[in-house]
């Protein structure tokens, strides 16, 4: 907030001016348009800075809010940012109090051996073209999987 207000810059103003996040009636327009959607946690947080209480918590808040919401009737999450240094106690706990159906990450093709959990690959920030976004991924995925570096291993 300081450094805001020294630079002269009003979050608010901002928000209203760009509007980065859809509302409440353009994420229930898009499920109606036959598409799934599910928690991202409340807070935004990285999960790996987060103990395994807050993690779980802002996963089934967010999940729950989407339920409660939307009326959707599956349990989906996708972690913000990275799933990265997350470890396998989080999935279990998830499992185990079926708090998601289904869980994404973005580190790319590669295999977890979380059998809810799936990386995702991320084409939001690429500058590239899709298609050859898609051929570099899959060669740095035959790369790792030669150095069998192709799968996510958790503690």
């Amino acid at each position: 907030p300081k450094l805001a207000e020294e630079l002269e810059i009003n979050f608010d103003d901002f928000l209203n001016q760009y509007q980065p996040y859809m509302t409440t009636k353009q994420l229930q327009n898009t499920i109606q348009r036959g598409f799934t959607l599910g928690g991202h946690s409340m807070n935004h947080p990285y999960y790996y800075t987060l103990s395994l209480q807050e993690q779980i918590r802002e996963t089934k808040d967010s999940v729950n809010y989407m339920i409660q919401n939307f009326n959707i009737k599956y349990k989906a999450f996708s972690f913000p940012f990275t799933d990265y240094k997350v470890d396998s106690s989080f999935f279990d706990i998830l499992k185990k109090e079926n708090i998601v159906d289904i869980s994404f990450a973005s580190a790319g093709i590669k295999k977890d051996h979380i059998p809810f959990h799936f990386q995702r690959l991320g084409l939001e920030s690429s500058n590239q073209k899709i298609k050859k976004t898609i051929y570099g991924e899959y060669l740095y995925y035959y790369l790792l999987k030669k150095m069998k570096k192709n799968i996510i291993h958790r503690k």
